[in-house]
């Protein structure tokens, strides 16, 4: 098992090393299992979906009587289409196009393993993605003033110990390694800033008119955190299993550098010192979440789950992007997010030995502020239609497929800051995930 354990690891950290995240609600990712995708996550704390419930709740990892490993793979493919109603920049229509379909299709990998321990502890590891969101417009859409590029990759090293209370009762407990990386790319409108600082008459004689003398600011920074969770599993002699479970808040301070590209013609703006390449820093706290998860056996073939799950997004008010250039003033993006609840129910229903097949409904809340919703971060309320198919190859060896198409309530866009302009229109979302997942047992 040690062998396993030190192999495994190895094998879990090459895989999530090509993660290319991309958006679920909020950052959030719920993609790491082709199991629990084909219920639509219903009841994933309640051990039903094999070694991925090292994720879904340690305590959970009671119901796991073999050593247990899980690959997964799961391809995300959105969409964010942006439909312009009137956008302008001092009172004349904003020019630009309309994002050519901003958000990026993403590979999520994922990697799960729960071995038993003496006494009847159990073990677990996971390495995953649990926040990311890609969406890249363009240098030449309607909202490049607002966002160009918005990306947040993380991985989540989480080893996790199951301890028994009893043969039917067990609390769980782990730690969040997470390593995280963001990348955020806008356009200025230096004609614009001219404006502001000189006066329309000196700018336009340095051709330096609104919407045509655009530069961009990209900053990228990164930064490792950690955090914890805490499980809760009960077994119930009919068969029935309740889980309940809490992950905390994972603190970040990004830290690297935000690289400005100034046209020609704009850089004598840059004599007081600004619009220079510096370093810079952001905070950022990700929410603590609460999960509820129940099952019940209906008939020998039959199985019913559901799931409730409160996230505190109220702890991302803004994004404060500081610089350590004395001349250049704080990038503030206001949010607001508030908190959200997630209803999910799912069925599973066992054809033979061989095949079980899976259904799945949720409801998700979006905590997007409806006045501060911002283009890189497109999210709406969000209903899930999922299915799935478990085929058992052998005694050791099995296979998960899942499929989930989301429809997206879609995000009205009103912004109005100086130098951005007014940005109105609406995104138009929806997504499809596709996971396939291998599960080996010994």
């Amino acid at each position: 098992m040690r062998y396993c354990l030190g192999r495994c690891l190895l094998l879990g950290s090459l895989l999530a090393v090509i993660i290319n995240s991309a958006q679920a609600s909020g950052f959030a990712l719920l993609e790491y299992g082709a199991a629990g995708l084909g219920e639509a996550y219903a009841g994933q704390g309640v051990g039903i979906n094999g070694a991925t419930t090292a994720w879904g709740n340690p305590a959970a990892m009671g119901a796991i009587e073999k050593n247990s490993l899980s690959v997964n793979e799961a391809m995300i493919l959105p969409k964010a289409a942006f439909s312009d109603s009137g956008s302008t920049q001092l009172g004349v229509p904003m020019n630009g196009g309309d994002g050519n379909q901003g958000a990026q299709n993403a590979l999520v990998s994922g990697f799960f393993m729960v071995n038993p321990l003496p006494n009847h502890y159990r073990a677990g590891l996971s390495v995953s993605a649990p926040f990311g969101l890609e969406t890249d417009y363009g240098t030449s859409w309607t909202g490049r003033y607002y966002a160009e590029k918005t990306q947040i990759k993380s991985l989540n090293i989480g080893p996790s110990l199951a301890i028994p209370i009893n043969s039917a009762t067990y609390i769980g407990v782990g730690l969040d390694l997470q390593m995280s990386q963001a990348d955020f790319g806008r356009g200025i409108d230096f004609g614009t800033v001219c404006y502001g600082q000189l006066g329309p008459a000196t700018c336009n004689g340095l051709a330096l008119e609104p919407q045509h003398a655009d530069g961009q600011v990209n900053v990228s920074g990164r930064d490792t955190a950690l955090g914890y969770n805490l499980g809760f599993w009960h077994a119930f002699l009919n068969g029935a299993r309740v889980g309940l479970h809490y992950r905390s808040r994972i603190r970040y301070r990004f830290s690297g550098t935000a690289v400005f590209n100034v046209p020609v013609s704009a850089q004598v703006l840059m004599a007081g010192g600004g619009f220079i390449t510096t370093p810079a820093s952001a905070d950022l706290v990700m929410p603590d979440s609460l999960s509820l998860n129940l099952s019940q056996p209906i008939g020998a073939k039959l199985t019913w789950m559901g799931g409730v799950e409160y996230t505190r997004w109220s702890s991302i008010q803004s994004i404060v992007i500081q610089y350590d250039n004395p001349h250049q003033p704080a990038t503030v993006i206001p949010m607001s997010w508030h908190n959200t609840y997630r209803l999910s129910t799912g069925f599973l229903y066992r054809q033979s030995d061989s095949w079980l097949f899976r259904s799945g409904l949720a409801w998700s809340e979006t905590p997007v502020n409806t006045t501060q919703a911002q283009p890189g971060i497109p999210d709406g309320r969000r209903i899930w239609l999922s299915f799935g198919a478990h085929y058992a190859v052998s005694r050791s060896s099995s296979m998960d497929v899942g499929y989930t198409h989301i429809f997206v309530l879609n995000m009205s866009i009103n912004l109005n800051e100086v130098p951005n302009g007014n940005l109105l229109g609406d995104m138009n979302l929806e997504g499809n995930v596709v996971a396939f997942q291998y599960n080996y047992t010994w």
